[in-house]
C-alpha cells in the first residue's frame, strides 16, 4: 500500500517529535501492510514553513536505511489553502507529492465552498492537480457539492481513522456514492492519530471490497506518484445509479420516437 497522507518528519510540524518517533510510525506503518509514505508535513505560511524540511527527510531517508527497515518515503506537503498558500506554491517553495503535478491541500476554516471552488481553481490555473485532504471532515459541504468538485477535477481523499469513531456514517455514504479517490492514515505521531488501523482497514473492506479497497489504498496513490490517470470507484450502488440512468434514457428516447 502506499500512504498520501502522513506527518512522519520529526520536529516539522505537529507530527513527530524525534527521530524515535519517526522510526517508530515507520514500524508500525509497514506492519499494516504500507510499502511508501508520502511525507505530507504541513505547509502554511507563518506557521509551518518547512525550513529544516530537507534535513529531517534526510536524516529519516538515512535511518531507514540503517536500519534495514524497507520502506520508502517520498517528499510532500498538505497545504493550507490561504492567499499566502497559494503565493507559495506559485513560487515554487510548496513540495508536491512525490515530484508529480498533485499537490495535497486542506480547507481553511469558515471558507465558503464557493470560495473553495474558486481557490481550487487557482490551484489547477498554476498547473497542479489538487488532492482535498480528509473531505470528511468538511461537514459544511453537502454530497452534491462534493460530487461537483470532484467532476471539476479534484481528487477527494478520506482518513481511514474517520472509518471508526464519529464520522463513520458520513465516510460510509462517500465511498458507497464512489465520491473517494484515495483512502491515507493522516498518522501524526506514535501516540495520537497513528498507524494503529487494523479495525479501520476491515472496515474499508466490509464497506466497498477488497477490490475497491486497493484501488483506494493503492493503485490511485501509485498512479498518482505517476501523474497518471485514476480508477473509478465502482460500489454496488453506484452501479444501481447507472443502471436507473441508462433505463431512464432509453424510456425517454423511446417515449420521445413514439410520440413523434
Amino acid at each position: 500500500m502506499t500512504d498520501l497522507h502522513c506527518h512522519i518528519l520529526p520536529k516539522i510540524d505537529d507530527g513527530a517529535r524525534n527521530i524515535s518517533e519517526s522510526i517508530d510510525m515507520a514500524l508500525a506503518a509497514k506492519k499494516l501492510g504500507y510499502k511508501k509514505l508520502c511525507c505530507t508535513s504541513h505547509y502554511r505560511v507563518g506557521r509551518y514553513e518547512n525550513q529544516s524540511y530537507e534535513g529531517s527527510f534526510e536524516e529519516l531517508k538515512k535511518e531507514l536505511k540503517t536500519r534495514k527497515i524497507e520502506i520508502e518515503i517520498l517528499e510532500g506537503n498538505e497545504l493550507f489553502l490561504d492567499f499566502e498558500g497559494l503565493e507559495a506554491l506559485r513560487d515554487g517553495k510548496v513540495k508536491t507529492l512525490g515530484g508529480s503535478k498533485y499537490i495535497l491541500v486542506e480547507e481553511m476554516p469558515g471558507m465558503t465552498v464557493m470560495a473553495l471552488n474558486s481557490t481550487l481553481e487557482m490551484v489547477r490555473e498554476l498547473g497542479y492537480k489538487p488532492i482535498l485532504a480528509h473531505v470528511e471532515r468538511y461537514l459544511h459541504i453537502k454530497i452534491d457539492e462534493l460530487r461537483k468538485l470532484k467532476e471539476e477535477g479534484c481528487i477527494l481523499q478520506m482518513n481511514l481513522k474517520s472509518l471508526n469513531n464519529s464520522l463513520r456514517e458520513r465516510c460510509r455514504i462517500l465511498l458507497l456514492k464512489g465520491l473517494i479517490d484515495v483512502v491515507a492514515s493522516d498518522a501524526h505521531r506514535i501516540d495520537r492519530r497513528n498507524y494503529d488501523l487494523m479495525e479501520e482497514k476491515m472496515i474499508l473492506d466490509e464497506i466497498v471490497g477488497g477490490e475497491n479497497a486497493r484501488i483506494l489504498m493503492k493503485t490511485n496513490p501509485d498512479r498518482i506518484l505517476e501523474d497518471g490517470k485514476l480508477m473509478e470507484v465502482i460500489t454496488d450502488e453506484k452501479k444501481e445509479s447507472y443502471r436507473s440512468s441508462v433505463v431512464g434514457t432509453f424510456l425517454t428516447e423511446l417515449f420521445n420516437r413514439f410520440r413523434s
